[in-house]
């Protein structure tokens, strides 16, 4: 062979060698450079995915703060609320304009009032929804693939007072997305929609339907009595997606169904809604959406949260001269009248074999609920899934 073509070929083999180890290292280290913040929360042991829970028990601070994709709520700057500007910004995010509005703010065509919460009037406003829908981010902001928009995973919270509905079907939260093809040689079409409807009954109590795709799960939800809804202070309701599994929560309750949709659920340009044309006469407190599973085993941590700024405990630790209302209203409608009552229920032990008679209905609770199907822990962030192969950093595909 001729020596001038060895070396050609060799030239280029070693260029290639180079290329690769160069992409390597560029493609890599800037992922590893940003974990210590999430690491502040959560550390490793073995693979990325099998993190434990560090806990840090601060009732101002959002659980799992480093995972929400956005919240929104009247803790701590109602000045995000602007009339103005007629958005309510992310709780991280500037009162500015934006280009793109990524995780940034919601949009509302009607002055939203503040209201005095039933707790205590120093603690957080009520924003009042009364015939007012609010538009967030592009769906496809929300997605879990940001290139395909595929929806995966996610967990999201709405801590609300809900006065009444004014319609049969009432959607309190949906999402929407592309019409997916499921057979390209006869095309069947599914739709890509997750939606959660409040349906008012005979009897005037609610059934609770979530629509995934074109699959509609009932009969889980229903005839939940309208007082839970309508609690004079505030409700906590919930929801998560996974591949497997699809769960509501209701305060502490748990209502959870296998996941039969076998369809991807693409998301599209359409606005996440809050209070579909505002047909529920709701007065939201706080909003927030992970991109991932909640930590359930410590759901007691987001309770806690909410309450500190709802009973005016906040307030009061700004102001130690205020008088503050300590009654506190748990995750299942009791109510507390101490606060280390709260801070005793972290305590409890799981193995404890009194009987139930001898422990607090609060504590009995608790225990039944350590008891329902565990989720699995929080997720590793999806991000170093998402990490391109160096052959598509070098050649481009």
């Amino acid at each position: 062979m001729n020596i001038n073509l060895i070396k050609f070929i060799s030239f280029f083999i070693g260029l290639f060698i180079t290329l690769v180890i160069l992409s390597y290292y560029k493609i890599i280290e800037p992922f590893t450079d940003d974990q210590p913040k999430i690491k502040d929360e959560i550390k490793e042991e073995g693979k990325k995915e099998n993190f434990d829970v560090i806990v840090v028990d601060n009732q101002s601070v959002l659980p799992f703060e480093g995972y929400k994709f956005i919240c929104i709520n009247t803790y701590l700057d109602i000045t995000k609320i602007s009339l103005n500007d007629g958005k309510w910004y992310d709780n991280n995010s500037e009162n500015k304009y934006y280009d793109f509005n990524y995780n940034n703010y919601f949009k509302f065509n009607r002055a939203i009032k503040l209201y005095d919460n039933n707790l205590n009037n120093n603690g957080a406003k009520l924003a009042d929804l009364r015939n007012i829908q609010l538009d967030g981010p592009a769906c496809f902001n929300f997605a879990n693939n940001s290139e395909t928009y595929e929806l995966t995973e996610f967990s999201m919270f709405l801590v609300t007072k809900i006065t009444n509905f004014t319609n049969n079907h009432n959607i309190i939260f949906e999402m929407t997305g592309n019409t997916v093809t499921t057979d390209n040689v006869i095309p069947t079409y599914t739709s890509s929609i997750i939606n959660v409807d409040f349906i008012v009954n005979d009897n005037f109590n609610y059934n609770i339907n979530i629509r995934i795709g074109d699959i509609v799960y009932s009969g889980l939800i229903d005839d939940i009595d309208k007082d839970i809804i309508h609690n004079p202070n505030y409700i906590i309701l919930g929801m998560y997606y996974t591949a497997a599994k699809i769960g509501f929560i209701i305060n502490q309750r748990l209502y959870e169904y296998a996941n039969t949709n076998t369809n991807r659920i693409t998301l599209g340009s359409t606005p996440l809604i809050i209070n579909k044309y505002g047909s529920a006469n709701m007065q939201l407190l706080n909003f927030v959406y992970y991109k991932t599973l909640f930590h359930f085993d410590n759901f007691d941590l987001f309770v806690r949260y909410n309450n500190y700024y709802i009973s005016g405990l906040y307030y009061e630790s700004l102001n130690k001269k205020c008088d503050v209302n300590r009654r506190i209203v748990n995750e299942d409608d009791y109510q507390l009248d101490d606060l280390s009552e709260l801070a005793d229920i972290s305590s409890v032990d799981q193995t404890n074999e009194l009987p139930d008679t001898q422990l607090h209905p609060h504590h009995r609770h608790h225990l039944e609920y350590n008891n329902l199907n565990k989720l699995p822990s929080f997720k590793y962030d999806l991000m170093m899934d998402r990490i391109p192969s160096i052959f598509n950093r070098i050649f481009n595909f």
